[in-house]
């Protein structure tokens, strides 16, 4: 069996995962917070490299993209690992409000 390297998962936000996905040859990880926010990246065909999304968490467990942050009013594409982690980052440091 060949192992692919996952370029989706961060190894510094890693205990933040909450899912992983490979679909096609597109990988998915999605990274959960604590603060309701989290990020969904891709990597693979039909995406602009290393992408990011920024997500909020609903109460039900359910999420959407949230283009309202500071971080981005759409996807981020194109990343390096550090700018992942460095967005990554930001978004854990955002203020959740009534969704925390």
């Amino acid at each position: 069996m060949i192992m692919t390297k996952r370029i989706v998962d961060s190894k510094k936000y890693d205990s933040f995962i909450d899912v992983r996905a490979d679909e096609g040859g597109l990988q998915r990880t999605r990274y959960k917070f604590e603060n309701s926010f989290g990020a969904s990246v891709i990597y693979g065909p039909g995406s602009f490299g290393l992408e990011l999304a920024v997500i909020r968490y609903n109460k039900d467990g359910s999420w959407d993209i949230d283009y309202s942050t500071d971080i981005t009013d759409d996807v981020v594409g194109r990343l390096t690992p550090d700018e992942l982690d460095n967005l990554l980052g930001r978004i854990q440091a955002l203020d959740g409000g009534d969704n925390e």
